[in-house]
């Protein structure tokens, strides 16, 4: 049993496997390939060297060949050849070398390469004309082989055809095009043949007056919207036109002012913002400048000042009514009107004659200004008056007499002092003040009606600490002195008074009065006696202290002891101390008995009631000799000579007053 099997698929050919590894190698036929490997090919063996062999059987016929030894094709063989309608037979020689166009000569016929057939392989094979052609789309034929062509907007993927992009309407689109006719649609993956709504996509509606536009299901809707006047839709804004401005939403045309900035305009070229322009003429509406220009975009005058009697008018200065303006001391000067000029009230501001000159009064009443003239009278533009005269001391002219200065009278042709309503001549003085006088020439006091100061003439105060007493401004004014008002105890002046020339009387203390005091009790005191201003010299009385004697006694006071057995006291008896006044205090210390007689620090007073006195509290020391030291003083701590006792033996061993017993 012989079985086809495939080999090598790619290269489109059967081999025939045989037993005896004998190979056939046949053509691929898409169809029939299959059919024949459903077919169980059947090739009986004869003898292999009869000249008769059986080709092959193929369960539809048998073709025997004669061979000879040397395998030679020979005679015809009837073939079973696989083509793409199915299995035929036919005879042809296969004469050994005759396979052409790449065939194979196999055991006396020829296998061909894919594209080829005839016994020879002399053939073209038309694959194209296959019942299932090779190719999905178009295919064309070509010597040998074929070749596979997709329609448009195909991709060719091996034998196959793929659409990956859109085809419609005959033409091909890349995916996410948008419709040429349609911007709110484009190509998508899920919808090849037709265009698809797209929202996402931008767009425009052609309406200049709207914006925002977009995609809504299909078509391209904008947001309507409105222009100034002056300006026309440009697609998603206003665009202004030219020769006009905006600023401020306010529509302007090319050369408007800006209201109120005459030095900024609109510059269509510049149209969303005023412009500055220094070149325009402007008025800052300020009547007090003149030559108004534009500067830095400010319209800027040049101030001018005008006199209080004129009006800013036109960048003049134009006179108000009721005024004239006069050129007086070489200075324009404003005069209301009836102003006199001054220092000639027979001219005057007359405006209805003229504004800029004085106008002559005449035969009205003036002032000169010469108050001793009187009847003034204005002629030809001069005032002209009678004169007359005054004493001058203490009358003026008052312009039609002569009147009294204030403070002043008059009396028998002479000029007097007008005070407290009586006359007083000059230099007369007044009554209750020497320092004071009538004076005609001074002009001071007159306004107050007051007496005039004398100059510094000698005066009295009626002050007796004072001395050179003069008149100084209306008041007896002397150097202010003084005395002495109290002394010390120790003097005998009791006080001083002024005498008013500068010196000082004394006077006395009483006599008897004390003018030192005693020191004492024992002293007396030294007393004034009324006529000399000192106190006697001092003299202190004497106290006089008498020393007496100290011994140390037995316990009875009885008798001087020279040993005793006590170590904690001792008896002594004084006598013989005095003094002459006062009271006497004595301390006494006690001290061994080699020790010089000397009060020590370690003192005590005694008992002034009583001259037997008990030293206690000693710490006497047994076989040690002592004394007592005393000194004696009056009240004024003046001390008398130390005195010591007699000396005393300690002997524990003895009675007191008896000798020591061994």
């Amino acid at each position: 049993m012989y079985r086809l099997l495939p080999r090598e698929k790619n290269k489109n050919v059967y081999m025939f496997s045989i037993l005896e590894t004998k190979f056939i190698t046949l053509p691929y036929i898409k169809g029939v390939s299959e059919q024949i490997s459903r077919e169980n090919f059947k090739i009986d063996r004869k003898k292999e060297k009869s000249s008769d062999i059986t080709c092959w059987e193929f369960m539809l016929n048998t073709r025997y060949e004669s061979k000879d030894n040397e395998y030679r094709v020979g005679l015809h063989c009837n073939l079973i050849i696989p083509t793409r309608s199915g299995l035929s037979s036919y005879s042809r020689p296969c004469n050994r070398g005759a396979c052409h166009n790449g065939g194979t000569p196999v055991y006396g016929r020829c296998y061909c390469t894919p594209g080829w057939t005839g016994t020879c392989c002399e053939s073209d094979l038309d694959e194209c004309s296959s019942s299932s052609p090779p190719c999905q789309h178009i295919c064309h034929n070509v010597f040998g082989s074929y070749t596979c062509r997709c329609h448009d907007c195909y991709t060719k993927l091996g034998g196959n055809c793929e659409l990956r992009q859109c085809k419609i309407g005959g033409k091909c689109f890349q995916y996410g095009h948008v419709n040429p006719t349609n911007q709110c649609q484009d190509c998508q993956t899920y919808r090849k043949t037709i265009w698809t709504n797209n929202n996402a996509l931008s767009c425009s509606d052609n309406n200049l007056c709207t914006r925002n536009d977009k995609c809504v299901d299909g078509t391209c809707k904008g947001t309507p919207f409105t222009c100034l006047g002056c300006q026309r839709c440009n697609g998603d804004r206003c665009m202004i036109k030219p020769g006009f401005c905006v600023i401020d939403g306010i529509c302007y045309s090319h050369r408007n002012l800006r209201p109120g900035k005459p030095c900024q305009e609109c510059n269509s070229n510049n149209p969303t913002t005023w412009t500055t322009n220094n070149n325009l003429v402007c008025s800052d509406n300020n009547v007090m400048t003149r030559n108004d220009r534009c500067t830095n975009g400010k319209c800027r005058g040049e101030p001018f000042t005008c006199l209080t009697c004129q009006d800013h008018h036109n960048d003049t200065c134009r006179i108000k009514s009721s005024y004239c303006l006069i050129n007086y001391n070489n200075v324009d000067t404003c005069f209301t009107a009836t102003t006199e000029k001054p220092e000639n009230p027979c001219q005057w501001c007359l405006p209805e004659a003229s504004t800029t000159t004085w106008t002559n009064k005449h035969d009205v009443p003036c002032d000169d200004g010469d108050s001793c003239t009187k009847s003034d009278t204005c002629k030809h533009g001069q005032c002209e008056g009678i004169s007359f005269t005054c004493n001058n001391d203490c009358q003026s002219c008052n312009g039609s007499d002569c009147g009294l200065h204030i403070g002043y009278g008059y009396v028998a042709d002479n000029c007097t002092c007008k005070i407290a309503g009586r006359d007083y001549n000059h230099q007369q003085l007044n009554p209750s003040n020497e320092c004071q006088w009538c004076d005609i020439y001074d002009k001071t006091s007159k306004p107050i009606l007051a007496w005039s100061n004398r100059p510094s003439v000698v005066c009295n105060d009626n002050n007796a600490c004072t001395k050179q007493d003069l008149c100084q401004n209306g008041y007896c004014v002397g150097t202010e002195y003084s005395c002495q008002a109290s002394y010390p105890q120790s003097s005998c002046v009791q006080t001083s008074q002024c005498v008013g020339d500068g010196t000082c009387r004394y006077i006395m203390k009483n006599n008897g009065t004390i003018c030192r005091a005693a020191i004492d009790m024992c002293d007396q005191s030294e007393r004034c006696n009324g006529v000399i201003g000192t106190c006697p010299p001092t003299a202190i009385n004497p106290i006089y202290l008498q020393e007496g004697q100290a011994r140390i006694t037995v316990s009875n006071f009885a008798k001087t002891v020279t040993f005793q057995s006590s170590t904690d006291k001792l008896h002594l008896q004084l006598s013989g101390f005095s003094v002459t006044c006062g009271s006497l205090t004595v301390r006494w210390s006690l001290i061994k008995a080699e020790n010089s007689c000397y009060l020590g620090r370690n003192n005590a007073t005694l008992s002034s009631n009583t001259n037997n006195h008990i030293l206690t509290g000693l710490n006497l020391q047994n076989t040690d000799t002592y004394k007592v030291v005393v000194q004696a003083s009056n009240i004024r701590e003046q001390l008398g000579l130390p005195v010591c006792s007699n000396d005393v033996t300690i002997d524990t061993g003895i009675n007191d007053g008896r000798l020591p017993i061994y």
